[in-house]
């Protein structure tokens, strides 16, 4: 009885061993088949992780090159900066110089519009004068109008008046009482008798007072002419005279004036 009972034992024992085995070789399946997974996992994150250094390898050398590129630039631009800064500083010094030209010439502005508005206040005053004045010259224009109108009048009636003076003061001669006996006996001499006065009724004296007379012959020709010299007759003065006018043949007709220097 014992002896059967090891030998079924064993045979427990080796089919137990052999099923351990199996199972051994499923883990160890399983654990390469995992093995090989996670391997080939491992491998991708790997190649991924190495694509991604080399990229980000890459990147950072541009990112390098950007910040150098960057640096260059910045360089540039703060020696631009200052530069500006520069003629930022100018421009603050001109704009305070102009600041203060701006100011004077605001003074001066307002200086000036003061002046002005004196002056436009002189200029209006001026006008309300000038108008005036002009009221005033025309107002005048029309009296030296009206005043030359009744000058031109009494100039006219002056030069009417003296016109009469002198008319009436310059020597006017007249006849006074004038008689002709003529005489033409057959034998002797033939004249005729003249005799009569002169009246200067001027106020002038009457200057070489004479009497022209021209006899004519019945043919109306000049057979003798004689001047009668009066002298100077005084205004308001008579002058005598008489004489004998010879002549020769017969006398027709005659003539006479009396004229004065």
């Amino acid at each position: 009885m014992n002896v059967v009972l090891r030998g079924m034992s064993e045979k427990k024992e080796v089919k137990s061993g052999g099923k351990t085995v199996i199972a051994l070789l499923i883990v160890i399946v399983v654990l390469a088949a995992s093995l090989g997974g996670v391997f080939y996992y491992f491998t991708s994150v790997v190649n991924a992780k190495n694509s991604t250094i080399s990229s980000l390898t890459l990147e950072n050398e541009n990112l390098n090159k950007t910040v150098r590129d960057l640096e260059d630039r910045l360089s540039t631009l703060n020696t631009l900066r200052e530069d500006v800064q520069r003629h930022v500083d100018e421009l603050n010094k001109e704009r305070e110089t102009l600041r203060t030209q701006i100011s004077s010439l605001q003074t001066q502005i307002s200086s000036l519009e003061k002046e002005r508005n004196d002056l436009m206040s002189q200029v209006s005053s001026l006008e309300k004068e000038r108008d005036s004045l002009r009221s005033q010259v025309s107002s005048l224009q029309s009296q030296i109008s009206s005043l030359q109108a009744q000058i031109s009048t009494l100039e006219r009636e002056r030069d009417s008046l003296r016109s009469q003076l002198e008319t009436l003061s310059a020597p006017q001669l007249h006849e006074v009482n004038f008689n002709w006996e003529w005489h033409e006996p057959w034998l002797g001499r033939h004249y005729v008798h003249v005799s009569g006065a002169v009246f200067n009724s001027g106020t002038y004296t009457a200057k070489n007072v004479r009497i022209n007379v021209w006899l004519y012959d019945s043919n109306h020709v000049l057979i003798r002419s004689y001047t009668l010299n009066l002298g100077d007759i005084n205004g308001k003065t008579y002058s005598n005279f008489a004489t004998d006018l010879e002549y020769g043949g017969h006398c027709a007709d005659y003539r006479y004036e009396i004229v004065h220097d």
